[in-house]
């Protein structure tokens, strides 16, 4: 029981402390869910489309974007650049905190607690946390702004403005309970994922370093296609999800809790061989 009250003040003092990153995220991401409406209302405009928009095309807009690269002739990727700023504002957050604060709050709970483990735990759940936050702050922000601008309530997503966005013809339905994966379950997933990994990252170099190594890898990873899997997870990378001979959500879902699992262990065998007693707090 302690554990968990030391926990919680752990995470809640860390919130605290950095609370300028999280209101910097917030903005951000208020601004890109402004920046995905105004397109929704540009394209549908300009093809001089008169139907009704619902809340599921904000969401499958916000999560898949509008632009389109054609490596070749053959295939043709989708990049959410909006989805692009989200997965970079997560790494912005914990990449600016303290992993290694054995020298404040950190060696308190190791001290009280008796565990490095139980020390590490915290910093794993508030990676967590931070991608609760994230995911659901920007949902919460598309649904508002629906409602302000009078979208149909619902997920179910309008085929004719998927082709103003140039999706493929195959592209037939997208069902509701894929948007709530899509908006709710794979952002959570990518996001926890990226937030280990720029721990590990921030632990063996400086948090500089490690967001322009994890931004170099978003780049990479977009104009490598689907060719490494496990980078799609990583990358956010919804392009092909629920088209045909595309990736699906379940082996996102793979690719994603692949990486999650390696970072917790990369990042425990590194924590669990340092000597705490002459840690410095980076």
């Amino acid at each position: 029981m302690m554990f968990w009250n030391i926990l919680k003040n752990d995470i809640a003092r860390g919130i605290f402390k950095r609370k300028y990153l999280y209101i910097i995220s917030t903005v951000v991401i208020a601004a890109l869910v402004i920046i995905a409406d105004m397109s929704l209302g540009r394209k549908t405009g300009s093809h001089g489309y008169t139907g009704q928009v619902s809340v599921g095309d904000l969401f499958q807009v916000f999560y898949r974007g509008s632009r389109i690269i054609k490596p070749d002739n053959m295939a043709e990727f989708y990049i959410s650049e909006q989805y692009l700023f989200m997965v970079l504002g997560i790494a912005f957050i914990v990449g600016n905190y303290c992993v290694r604060d054995f020298g404040s709050v950190g060696m308190q709970i190791i001290i009280r607690c008796g565990s490095i483990s139980k020390w590490f735990a915290g910093k794993v759940m508030w990676c967590f946390a931070s991608a609760l936050y994230m995911t659901a702050l920007t949902d919460i922000l598309i649904v508002i702004i629906s409602v302000i601008h009078g979208y149909e309530p619902g997920l179910d997503v309008h085929m004719e403005v998927l082709r103003i966005y140039g999706y493929p013809e195959n592209v037939t339905n997208v069902a509701a309970g894929k948007i709530v994966v899509m908006s709710l379950v794979l952002p959570l997933l990518s996001l926890f994922a990226i937030a280990l990994v720029q721990m590990f990252l921030s632990m063996i170099c400086s948090s500089v370093i490690a967001l322009l190594l994890i931004s170099t890898g978003m780049i990479i990873t977009i104009f490598s296609g689907n060719v490494l899997l496990v980078f799609n997870g990583l990358m956010c990378m919804r392009n092909n999800i629920y088209t045909a001979g595309g990736t699906d959500s379940i082996h996102m879902m793979i690719a994603d809790v692949v990486i999650i699992l390696i970072s917790i262990i990369a990042v425990y065998i590194y924590v669990s061989r340092m000597d705490i007693l002459n840690a410095k707090e980076i």
